[in-house]
């Protein structure tokens, strides 16, 4: 019916132009899902549709980011926002923080996990210069510094974001 043309209009659309957030939301709605007021199984299907996705369009980091949106589940969310970190991380980009901004600052777990993720790297580096037992460039340091100096401007802590930029 309409439900099925909508849905396979939208995949139509959205492989062509695979970074449409307003693409997303429409397939969405296509599938019944009020992205408003999420149940677990609503959620589940969202993250079924953009796994797939993203096997389809691996290198697009916009997915991935995205994903992360709907990611309630603490272990789940550290797993893709580790994958996710760790592209920003050893291409040296700075700007991992404000592209995550909108997705942590709201959400107590999410920030949590963050911060957690980026304090063991940097205590990794700190140590012996590596992150899960592989040997980093040792400038990935001064971005760990740089994001979690982020993190506590993010949360209000400006002192200890001034202190973490000093080391930097």
């Amino acid at each position: 019916g309409k439900t099925d043309k909508a849905i396979a209009s939208y995949e139509v659309i959205l492989d062509k132009n695979p970074s449409s957030t307003k693409h997303y939301y429409n397939l969405f709605e296509a599938h019944g899902i009020d992205v408003n007021n999420l149940d677990d199984d609503d959620r589940e299907k969202i993250i079924e549709i953009l796994n797939e996705k993203i096997e389809k369009h691996s290198k697009l980091l916009f997915l991935k980011r995205f994903l992360l949106n709907f990611l309630n589940k603490e272990e789940d969310f550290r797993v893709h926002f580790e994958k996710y970190c760790r592209h920003f991380l050893t291409k040296g980009i700075p700007s991992l923080v404000n592209d995550i901004e909108n997705t942590i600052k709201t959400d107590e777990l999410k920030m949590k996990v963050v911060k957690e993720t980026f304090e063991k790297y940097l205590e990794s580096m700190q140590k012996d210069l590596t992150i899960d037992g592989e040997e980093q460039d040792p400038m990935q340091e001064t971005f760990l510094l740089f994001y979690l100096a982020q993190i506590r401007h993010i949360e209000g802590d400006y002192i200890s974001a001034l202190e973490l930029i000093k080391e930097c």
